[in-house]
């Protein structure tokens, strides 16, 4: 190969490395299903009848889908097939795609490009399900026992005197001891590993929601409080 053919080879890689960067996508977030409706030709809803798997980034798409119901736009035939986004080359969110399985029933988002279908989006009927497990709140404060109920009116009439000095109480405030917690990390100045630490909530009478939450180191009774502006210092204070 002379070394004229060698530059020009070397520039035409150069040229199409710097395509390619430039049409790579870069987003922050993942778009909604009605971002997705929005955005697509076509709107199928039918069940996963092939899968394609990317090897490389780890990722599989629906490749080939029956059609039960067209919610978009126009189909005819009983199955559809199409291409995904190259995941070189853009964002992949799993909540834009969600993992396929065989058979698997969803909804499926599509777009027309010069002559392709392009999937840019699955979201399967399994989904809102597990989006209520991902928000369903973790119980990771433990009740106290009958026990502690001494405990339990020490914290709160602790929380009650630091709240008054440091905040300022409103008649429409309560506290509720909402339970405990181990420390699985070292809080500076507040609580080393395995010290049991309270969980108090201000709570607003008339809405029932919080104005502030109070966490009390139970062996040194130090405290850190979040919610309504301090009077003086926000730093974690000892009763």
């Amino acid at each position: 190969m002379t070394k004229t053919a060698i530059t020009v080879l070397a520039a035409s890689v150069v040229m199409l490395m710097a395509s390619t960067a430039g049409f790579a996508e870069t987003r922050g977030r993942h778009f909604t299903p009605e971002q997705l409706h929005q955005q697509s030709t076509l709107v199928i809803k039918g069940a996963v009848r092939e899968i394609q798997t990317v090897a490389e980034f780890k990722v599989s798409f629906p490749k080939r889908a029956s059609v039960d119901t067209v919610v978009k736009g126009r189909w005819k035939e009983k199955e559809i097939a199409f291409q995904h986004k190259h995941p070189g080359l853009n964002v992949i969110f799993n909540q834009e795609y969600n993992k396929p399985a065989m058979g698997q029933k969803g909804t499926f988002y599509v777009q027309s490009r010069n002559g392709a279908l392009i999937l840019i989006g699955y979201i399967s009927d399994t989904e809102p399900a597990r989006q209520v497990t991902e928000l369903t709140p973790i119980p990771d404060l433990k009740s106290p026992a009958a026990s502690d109920e001494k405990r339990v009116s020490e914290i709160r009439q602790i929380t009650l005197e630091w709240w008054l000095k440091n905040r300022g109480v409103l008649a429409e405030e309560s506290f509720k001891v909402a339970g405990f917690f181990s420390v699985a990390r070292p809080i500076a100045k507040f609580a080393a590993r395995d010290d049991r630490v309270w969980e108090v909530r201000v709570l607003h009478l008339h809405t029932g929601g919080p104005t502030g939450i109070v966490w009390i180191n139970d062996k040194t009774e130090k405290v850190i409080a979040l919610g309504t502006e301090a009077k003086e210092k926000t730093e974690p204070i000892a009763p």
